[in-house]
């Protein structure tokens, strides 16, 4: 009814960002059937036309009934003018004062021009309704319109300001799920400003964001070739070898039990009958030679193909000591990598600590209003880093959250971490998941930490120097010796 002609006007208009998103589409004819119902009960909410139509079923109704008189027929007869006055539509008050009078003069022709009323007022009734209906659709059709063009602009303004920070245009609609307000597209903006204004954090975004090397797997894989075989092909010349049984009437290859029924005078009648047929059983002989031929041949061959990055889990420290120029850098961090991650449909998880911990699932459908309400919070509280890296290793060992990566953003004023954190942290390295951290600012107990994580970033925000610290081969044989003089003290202490 209504949908088909927005449908038409929005593909026209916005071809390219419907393009970009298969996830836009879904939800734009989704809006699209919901616009649909709520015209229909708009129209039937606001239609002016029920106590009309009731009014005249009651009178058609007596009309079947045969309770026609000319007292009922000038009822009627009111209650059409009544109709018409209050629709604003021409009652022809002369062609039905005559009708009435005629009624009047002839009562036995009532039926007939009542009759002939409840008709006229039915076909007035269904073209002013049709009238009306296609003129408020056209109104609604219009605001609707305007809704869906300031929606589909919000998220091309939006895209163009992320596009031009090297992400995909079409992830911000799977990311919010089309649901913006104007506070969140200027919240997005700042933050899409202050990210292009600093090219040290971008630089860093896409360091980060890098850094994992892509893995491929192998499956394999039927293919239909042609292949030179040596086959055995059939030789007739040389039947040598019995292969069955045939019915032919070859007496040198029939069946002693064949030969058998020319032994008697009668059954030598069916011998012959049967030759004629040839019906006699026979033994089959063929004879075979190896001949080289191409035949098709289906083999299994090796198909790589590069697999998805893993998933990202990341842990920000909102602190007190985050406060300022550190805060900014976090927040821009954690907004670039899960729009990375969710533009290259990476599951998300955010784990954001200081005294008390809270987490967020930036994986589902409605994750950007969370990452919203994230980057408008101030941060506040202490530091202690250790259950947020628990929690975030309960997430690695769910069977979605396979060859994960971990980034922990701090300022990295950290207490030490217990030595059952540290050997998880170590195992998890060997199921393929991988620890990365950014220090924002000047690090302390840079030795420490630094043998915790496969690469460290640290980001001096003053210079916009960015220092990048790859973990050697000696740092689990370090980790190794720090668990197990953490268990010493603590066994010494019991």
């Amino acid at each position: 009814m209504i949908t088909e002609a927005l449908q038409q006007s929005i593909e026209h208009s916005y071809a390219s960002i419907l393009a970009a998103s298969p996830t836009l589409n879904a939800q734009l004819a989704a809006t699209l059937d919901k616009l649909e119902a709520t015209a229909r009960q708009t129209l039937e909410e606001e239609s002016p036309y029920g106590p009309f139509y009731q009014q005249l079923l009651l009178s058609e109704q007596q009309l079947d009934d045969n309770a026609n008189t000319v007292a009922a027929l000038q009822q009627d007869w009111q209650a059409y003018r009544d109709c018409l006055s209050s629709l604003k539509l021409p009652a022809n008050p002369g062609f039905w004062q005559g009708q009435m009078r005629r009624a009047t003069q002839h009562p036995e022709s009532a039926t007939l021009i009542r009759r002939l009323l409840l008709r006229d007022w039915r076909k007035q009734l269904e073209r002013s309704e049709a009238k009306w209906e296609l003129d408020r659709l056209a109104l609604l059709r219009t605001e609707m319109l305007a809704q869906l063009k300031a929606w589909l602009d919000t998220l091309i303004e939006l895209s163009r300001n992320f596009e031009r920070l090297g992400l995909e245009p079409g992830f911000l609609v799977d990311f919010s799920a089309g649901q913006l307000c104007q506070d969140d597209v200027e919240t997005l903006k700042r933050w899409c400003d202050y990210l292009a204004n600093t090219p040290g954090v971008l630089d860093l975004c896409h360091r980060i964001g890098k850094q994992r090397k892509p893995s491929y797997s192998t499956h394999y894989e039927t293919v239909s070739v042609r292949r030179l075989r040596e086959v055995n092909c059939p030789n007739a010349p040389a039947k040598e070898e019995l292969v069955g049984l045939r019915l032919d009437q070859q007496l040198s290859q029939t069946l002693p039990s064949e030969l058998a029924l020319l032994g008697e005078e009668d059954t030598a009648l069916l011998f012959d009958l049967k030759y004629l047929e040839r019906q006699l059983q026979t033994f089959e002989m063929r004879g075979w030679q190896p001949e080289r031929t191409w035949v098709n041949v289906d083999e299994l061959r090796p198909v790589s193909t590069e697999d998805n990055l893993g998933p990202m889990v990341i842990c920000v420290d909102s602190s007190l000591s985050m406060q300022g120029q550190p805060e900014k850098v976090a927040k821009a961090l954690a907004l670039f990598l899960a729009a990375t991650g969710r533009s290259g449909q990476r599951k998300c998880f955010l784990v954001n600590f200081s005294t008390d911990i809270e987490t967020l699932n930036l994986s589902d459908d409605h994750a950007l209003p969370k990452l919203l309400g994230f980057l408008t919070r101030s941060f506040h509280g202490g530091t202690d880093v250790a259950p947020a890296i628990d929690v975030a290793l309960e997430v690695l060992n769910r069977d979605d959250y396979r060859n994960a990566d971990m980034v922990v953003i701090s300022d990295f004023v950290l207490a030490e971490l217990p030595a059952a954190t540290l050997t998880a942290m170590g195992e998890q390295r060997r199921c393929g998941n991988r620890f990365y951290s950014v220090v924002i600012g000047e690090q302390l107990n840079q030795s420490h930490f630094q043998t915790l994580f496969d690469c460290q970033w640290q980001y001096l925000a003053d210079q916009g120097d960015i220092i990048e610290r790859l973990r050697d081969h000696r740092a689990d044989a370090e980790l190794d010796h720090d668990i197990a003089m953490a268990l010493t003290t603590i066994q010494g202490s019991a």
